[in-house]
């Protein structure tokens, strides 16, 4: 993708879907503006090999929660392999260990919301009314016990 003078290598994609590795997108140096930019050309994410991240990891962390923010604004819908469960993949911890004070406060804060976030990205709801049409044309057509399952196994 070329957007402000940037651009963004885009691993894999057709038909309106994008798959990148976590470390493509968390681990260098990109900000909104690209993930927006994403956001605006892709109706589908996949996102793999997503870790656990600890206060170590806070960039990379930052990184996590504003690409998802825009996913979330846009309503992309995001297949996503990860580490541990979604609730998990921020510790607020300096390797391995607990801090005491407010140190990282802030980062579990905007995590928390982010995890909040891809619960409801998981929805039934949020799939049918998203941009990927021939997904949501797809879940509306199964009944809602059959989404649930296919949700719950992914």
């Amino acid at each position: 993708l070329r957007f402000l003078g940037r651009s963004l290598r885009v691993p894999r994609s057709a038909r309106g879907v994008a798959w990148f590795e976590f470390s493509d997108l968390c681990t260098q140096a990109h900000g909104s503006a690209d993930y927006i930019e994403l956001a605006r050309h892709f109706h589908t994410l996949v996102l793999s090999n997503v870790p656990v991240m600890h206060m170590d990891d806070r960039n990379a962390a930052r990184r996590f929660i504003t690409l998802i923010d825009a996913l979330y604004e846009a309503h992309v819908v995001l297949v996503m392999s990860s580490e541990a469960e979604i609730n998990a993949l921020f510790t607020g911890e300096f390797g391995g260990k607990k801090e005491g004070g407010c140190v990282g406060e802030e980062e579990v804060f905007a995590f928390q919301r982010a995890v909040s976030r891809l619960v409801e990205m998981q929805s039934r709801k949020w799939i049918t009314s998203g941009r990927n049409d021939v997904l949501a044309e797809h879940a509306q057509r199964m009944d809602a016990d059959t989404v649930d399952q296919v949700l719950a196994t992914n």
